[in-house]
């Protein structure tokens, strides 16, 4: 059994490769049933309309009813249906939730501290403005907002993600809820986006002060 300190002290792809080898395929093979069932009906009852605007949140400071708020706000921006999960970084189970999201569903925006954005640049689940050509999304950030990544694919570094300064609507609204600053968090476009025209406005509104 592994005990919660031994697990904060893991690296984000140790957690990874604990699940894989203690839980097995089998959990995944039914979480992806899951999430595959979900989407199936919901095709059905929206004719498969791709409007919704998809974000997953690792961090210990969101609570669920924090994460609620900022879904109806981008739901409102949008003017349609956002899906908002947040996930704490210090429990397995929501780990494991995370991590099968991340590999297997459909996805536009994922918000994490610089560590596991790194990991997750590093093993390919985002895609970079340098290597993608991703419109205006990280233009006009400062370089010191910027998370720059050398990869295999290109090892002279890329922009990955940015900082959520600690005066953006993000982090204000964490505060608000009584949420410590333990480490800074960022935002970045992951490798399964499906919703092109509503990332960038939903990541500035996340990102702005």
């Amino acid at each position: 059994i592994l005990n919660r300190e031994l697990w904060k002290q893991m690296s984000f792809s140790k957690k990874i490769g604990w699940i894989v080898q203690y839980y097995g395929a089998t959990i995944v093979v039914a979480i992806i049933s899951i999430l595959v069932v979900v989407s199936l009906i919901k095709s059905i009852i929206t004719g498969g309309d791709k409007g919704d605007m998809r974000v997953i949140i690792l961090d210990n400071g969101v609570s669920s009813e924090l994460c609620q708020v900022y879904q109806d706000e981008v739901s409102n921006l949008i003017e349609g249906d956002a899906e908002m999960t947040a996930y704490i970084k210090n429990d397995p189970t929501h780990m494991q939730a995370f991590s099968v999201r991340l590999t297997a569903d459909d996805l536009d925006v994922v918000i994490a501290p610089k560590e596991e954005m790194q990991e997750m640049a590093e093993n390919g689940y985002l895609l970079s403005y340098d290597i993608n050509g991703i419109t205006a999304f990280y233009n006009g950030f400062p370089l010191e907002k910027q998370l720059i990544v050398k990869t295999e694919a290109n090892p002279e570094g890329a922009v990955w993600a940015i900082q959520l300064d600690h005066e953006s609507r993000y982090m204000t609204y964490r505060r608000d809820a009584g949420a410590k600053e333990e480490e800074d968090m960022y935002l970045g476009v992951t490798i399964r986006k499906v919703n092109d025209h509503n990332i960038e406005k939903t990541a500035l509104y996340l990102l702005e002060q």
